[in-house]
This record gives structure tokens, sequence and C-alpha cells, in this order.
């Protein structure tokens, strides 16, 4: 609203604005300069100032100043109604204009324990641009106490058929893949010519492995002691950098995935006679992640995983004729074995 003021012999325009209604309205909550002042972060002078100019504009006596108290006029009473109904239609225009802003992105917090995949989820969920995605990249137990923490919302991982994980009550567990141990070893080992090893026939082996008490040197232990030896490790080290060149060398054999890049020079066999796998799950707190995040999530682990698989021929022939062991990957598949339109999760409770 502008209202036209003659000061010092001219005319003004003076706009009339929200914050002028504020401040009569504080005043009249307060009938007192001082506190009004200090209420609404303005010099005690100023307010005066501002209450006579809002007079002299409206062209009525809104407060009666004494020395101790502030009394508002009739005039201001009759007013006071269309000043908080003013008021408050702003304030609901402030509310509605704020609901319109671009929201705050959502945080998912997600465990992995391989960094590769943690690159393939990075490109997953570029497209939700309303999520703010931090990823860890630890060891999956690790990773759980975090979950049960509540300081993450997803954790992917393996666990050992031999050695299931404890998940927390709120959490959901899905399988990617159930996968089969491979051996990898120099292409001139007397036995890289065979299609399958027998665990047992390793036993005179040099072995390369992670140090005692990681998930690797364990695994190994178990594999070998399940077929009634101790594997003869010559080799520690929890640098990969460090046993591929062992490997690459003929120094050594050692456990692998057959999702794994195989070394140069090198050929990767799966092992019979052994009754562990390693299956491969994403868990996730159904509190803090929906239903449709998890899928999104286990789908895309899922073609993740199939295109490395895909990247040894062997193992991928070993699914493509293997449908039902395999159930994890396409849990929805045709009597071929093919991947019917659209993944569904196969999820089972914790």
């Amino acid at each position: 609203m502008a209202f036209l003021n003659r000061e010092g012999g001219t005319w003004s325009i003076m706009e009339l604005e929200i914050r002028h209604i504020r401040i009569l309205l504080a005043l009249t909550d307060e009938l007192n300069f001082t506190p009004t002042a200090a209420r609404l972060g303005i010099p005690q002078a100023a307010l005066s100032t501002q209450i006579s100019r809002i007079e002299r504009h409206l062209g009525v006596k809104l407060f009666t100043r004494t020395t101790r108290s502030v009394v508002p006029t009739d005039s201001l009473e009759a007013l006071l109604p269309l000043a908080k109904s003013v008021e408050a239609a702003m304030h609901e225009l402030e509310r509605s204009a704020s609901r319109l802003k671009s929201p705050k992105p959502r945080t998912l917090r997600i465990g992995i324990q391989t960094f590769p995949l943690s690159v393939a989820l990075d490109r997953l969920l570029l497209e939700q641009r309303d999520l703010l995605i931090v990823q860890v990249v630890d060891d999956v137990e690790a990773n759980l106490t975090l979950l049960r923490q509540g300081e993450l919302d997803i954790v992917q991982g393996c666990e050992l058929s031999y050695r299931p994980l404890c998940y927390p009550r709120q959490v959901r567990v899905a399988t990617v893949a159930e996968e089969p141990l491979w051996v990898v070893m120099h292409g001139d080992h007397r036995m890289s010519e065979a299609c399958r090893i027998d665990i047992s026939k390793l036993s005179g082996e040099a072995w390369a492995s992670g140090t005692p008490g990681t998930p690797g040197h364990d695994l190994l232990l178990a594999v070998c002691g399940g077929a009634g030896y101790s594997p003869d490790i010559r080799y520690l080290t929890d640098s990969s950098e460090l046993v591929t060149e062992l490997l690459r060398r003929g120094r050594c054999i050692g456990l692998a995935s057959p999702t794994e890049p195989c070394p140069d020079g090198c050929v990767m066999r799966p092992l019979d006679a052994v009754n562990i796998v390693r299956r491969i799950v994403l868990a996730w707190d159904t509190q803090r992640c929906s239903a449709s995040m998890a899928r999104t999530l286990l789908n895309g682990i899922r073609q993740w995983y199939e295109n490395r698989a895909r990247q040894n021929p062997g193992y991928w022939r070993e699914i493509a004729t293997n449908p039902h062991r395999y159930r994890h990957l396409y849990p929805n598949h045709d009597q071929h074995g093919e991947q019917s339109v659209g993944l569904t999760m196969a999820i089972s409770p914790s």
C-alpha cells in the first residue's frame, strides 16, 4: 500500500510493508518501547520514529504514550483484526514459498566391501539427483556394526557358508549370488590344462595368502582343512599387487573369485570337492532405506556382477548351464535359464 505524506513541505510516498504491520503488532503485545525494540532487534529511537511515521501516513493516532506506558487507541483496536489477518496471510505465503524450494538432498550411507563395486554404484546413482551418496569401503563385519549403530543405511558384503554373518533385527537381506571358489595359477602349472581341479590334489603347492586374521587367510585354512591338509603358505601379504606379481612369476597359487581379473600369464580354474561358497549379499535397514531404493541397488549390483562374470568365459558358461544354482542372480528365469523381463528381489528376512 502506498500513502502520501507531507514532510518538510513536500509530498512523499511511503510504502506500507509487512515489517510495519509486525512493528505495530509487536508493540501492541509488549506495550513498552524497550522490550519491543529488543524483540525486533532495532534501536528504541528507530522504533519510535517508525511508529510516528506509520501514524502520520495512516492519519490516525495508534498509541497513547506516557512516561511509563503505551496504550493502544480505539483506532488501533479497530485496525488490529485486519493487521493480524495481513500478518497471518504473509506468514502462510512465506511457508508456502519455502515448500516450493528445492528439497535438501537425502543422504544414503552405503557400506561397500569391494572398491570396484563402489565405482559402479557411483555411476548407478548419478541419476538420483535428490540423493547424496556417502560410501564407506571396509570389511563387511565392520560395516554391519555401523549399520547396527545407525551410522550406515545399506551394507554390501560377502559371507562364507561356514561363517554366516549376524544381522540386526530391523535389517532385510537379499542374495546377489552364491559364488563358488576358484584357484588361480601360472599358465605353465602342471594342472593348468585341467577343466576343474580337485582341492585335495593341491596339498603340496605353495600358496599366497592374506595375513593371519584376515578373511582370505581364514578362508584358505578352511578350504584346505576340509580336504584334510594344512596349506603350505609361502607368502603372507595383504598387497594384491604383490600377490599378482608372485602369481605371474609362477611362485605360488591362490584362491580367487571367478569375477576377479586373471593376471597376465595365468589361468583360473573352478575347485572341486569344496563345500564352501561365498554368498554376496545386500543388507539394508528398512526404516532408513525404502524398498524401491533397495531394489534399485540390488538390481544394479546384480548387473555389475553379471558384467564381471561375463569376462570369465568358463564361469559364464557355468552360470548359463546351471540356472538353479545361480537363481539369486536371476530371480526370474525360464526353463532355459534365460533372464525374464524385470528383476525382483529374492529377499530373506533376517
